[in-house]
């Protein structure tokens, strides 16, 4: 099922253009499932089918619940850290990725910046 999703990768020109040649390319694998899945739009066992439906391996509780902690301590880390990020600085553009996927959201400080903007662009 992650070649699917690397599928969807390759085809928005992910691999040769970076993470700002389409919005596809800066979201997570989890990220690109739930926006295929929301609001019903999407069978999830026609689109995954080794994730979802009958086919589908079994998850344990114990692999349920290491996986739900990972989770917490994820969100608590987004909390503790935030989510802003100064466009000014030199890796803003690195950073504010790696933040976009960690926690799903990112708040770029002064990218009304014109000079910081087109660095955006640019990466």
């Amino acid at each position: 099922d992650r070649e699917a999703i690397n599928g969807i990768y390759r085809s928005a020109g992910c691999g040769s253009g970076g993470p700002g040649s389409h919005p596809v390319c800066a979201s997570s694998m989890e990220q690109l499932c739930v926006g295929s899945c929301g609001g019903g739009q999407q069978d999830m066992a026609t689109f995954l089918p080794g994730a979802f439906g009958p086919g589908s391996s079994a998850v344990s509780a114990r692999t349920f619940e290491a996986d739900l902690e990972a989770h917490k301590s994820c969100a608590s880390r987004c909390v503790s850290e935030g989510v802003v990020i100064s466009a000014s600085r030199a890796d803003a553009a690195e950073k504010a990725l790696e933040t976009l996927q960690r926690c799903g959201v990112v708040q770029l400080q002064g990218a009304y910046d014109l000079k910081s903007l087109d660095r955006f662009q640019q990466a």
